[in-house]
């Protein structure tokens, strides 16, 4: 997985029991996003590319860039070893933002490729913030601490997660653009709880 992308599900429900998972390029067709690779020991399909890319020239790939990526969809189209491969789909909405990685209409990664960088959720969006959380409330504070049944405190994952640890629990919460609502998934038990905004 290259470094500029962003996992966003439990790598798990990715790999499954599949020979070979990557990326089917709609920027590129015909080729392979080849940032995100999976595959079983021993890979045949990886061999064979490997051989193909030992054996091509130069010139070759400095007159085609996206060689390599045509070379591998060939490959895993022709499937000669009766593999069960699984090509995950790229959708480029917003050049600025990533590609967004996807099954079906699930989010797996996010593909920063544009800036390298990954955005962090902006510290200050969420400083002194507090959302309303069923009954009661969350607020979080300096430090990466939160006011929230008692102490707690919160790691920030992404340009829209966080990772809270408050009331003897762990929460996913993540952040729609403008911080005003967010979901949180309960890590024991999957309980959802959506928030908005108070203040």
């Amino acid at each position: 997985m290259d470094s500029d992308a962003m996992l966003y599900v439990n790598i798990d429900n990715i790999v499954k029991n599949y020979n070979f998972i990557s990326v089917n390029s709609s920027c590129h067709p015909g080729t392979i996003f080849q940032g995100i690779l999976g595959a079983s020991p021993k890979n045949k399909i990886i061999k064979k590319a490997l051989v193909q890319a030992y054996n091509t020239s130069q010139n070759m790939l400095d007159n085609d860039y996206h060689y390599f990526c045509r070379q591998l969809y060939n490959i895993i189209k022709d499937n000669d070893f009766g593999y069960n491969i699984k090509l995950y789909d790229e959708k480029r909405k917003n050049i600025d933002k990533g590609d967004d990685i996807l099954d079906g209409e699930t989010l797996l990664f996010k593909h920063y490729w544009k800036n390298k960088v990954i955005p962090p959720i902006k510290y200050m969006s969420l400083k002194n913030k507090t959302y309303s959380w069923g009954n009661s409330y969350i607020k979080f504070l300096d430090n990466f601490k939160m006011d929230a049944f008692g102490q707690g405190n919160y790691k920030i994952i992404d340009e829209k997660n966080i990772i809270a640890n408050f009331g003897g629990r762990t929460h996913n919460i993540s952040f729609n653009t403008g911080y005003t609502e967010f979901s949180s998934v309960r890590k024991d038990d999957s309980q959802i709880v959506n928030g908005n905004l108070i203040n």
